[in-house]
């Protein structure tokens, strides 16, 4: 009765021998006229009679968990060990079941898995907010300097071109801002997976051509967008896709002087 564990005995049949105190404690039985001599179905789980079954059986010894639900719905975890029981000839005559109560090591392993999957919906969170600052952001403000700079060029009133040009600094200020913050961001989560998704290609290339026109119209260079043969569902990544088509355009804009 001392043993810190539920020790029990049980018959080839499956009936209960005898129990130490703590199987009471942990079962909530009142005395052990009330537990010895009933079958193991009556006071455990249908999966520790199976087991028990099956040391009878095999007549080797078997390690599971186990669990018992008290009468205020509580429940208990245990790492049972179910071992032969034999007489001096060799014959299996009944099961030693030793259980070790791990309702607490359970416990923390639960809400491991539950921190895991908040910091794996955290993570997921993360990335989706990175991807629209990506897009939300970064798209428009590129096409609110590459505007301002067209503006500007073709304003002949000092005051005006003066606001236009502080409006494409303080443009260009914050996308280099917000490219450093989701850089670092970044670098610090390790996140540089390139997600999958599929997307359509003229949309994208609609929104650059209407961002870009006032700079190649500023140039006077023919600038057009023509659709035809290219297919309108891609598969990759769309905010790095926009971004490369964006960095070649408005590349291809400002190095050429005519054409």
């Amino acid at each position: 009765d001392l043993l810190p564990i539920n020790f029990s005995w049980i018959d080839i049949k499956g009936y209960i021998l005898g129990c130490n105190q703590n199987v009471l404690d942990s079962q909530e039985i009142r005395s052990f006229n009330d537990i010895v001599g009933k079958h193991t179905k009556e006071v455990a789980s249908e999966l520790a009679w199976q087991n028990t079954q099956k040391v009878i059986d095999t007549e080797k010894s078997i390690v599971f968990e186990e669990t018992h639900t008290k009468k205020d719905g509580t429940k208990i975890y245990f790492l049972s060990i179910k071992s032969p029981l034999k007489d001096c000839d060799g014959n299996i005559i009944g099961v030693v079941n030793i259980a070790i109560d791990i309702t607490e090591r359970k416990s923390m392993e639960m809400n491991l898995i539950q921190l895991k999957e908040a910091a794996e919906l955290a993570d997921k969170v993360k990335t989706e907010f990175l991807t629209n600052m990506r897009h939300d952001l970064r798209t428009p403000l590129s096409g609110i300097v590459t505007l301002s700079e067209f503006l500007e060029i073709n304003e002949t009133e000092s005051t005006k071109k003066t606001y236009l040009n502080d409006i494409r600094k303080c443009a260009e200020s914050m996308l280099n801002h917000l490219n450093e913050i989701l850089t670092q961001i970044k670098v610090e989560s390790g996140e540089f997976a390139i997600t999958e998704k599929e997307f359509d290609i003229h949309t994208i290339l609609q929104d650059i051509y209407r961002m870009m026109l006032p700079m190649a119209k500023s140039k006077n260079i023919d600038f057009t967008l023509t659709l035809d043969q290219i297919p309108s569902n891609f598969i990759g990544d769309v905010a790095r896709t926009e971004r490369i088509l964006i960095n070649i355009i408005s590349n291809a804009i400002k190095f050429t002087d005519k054409g």
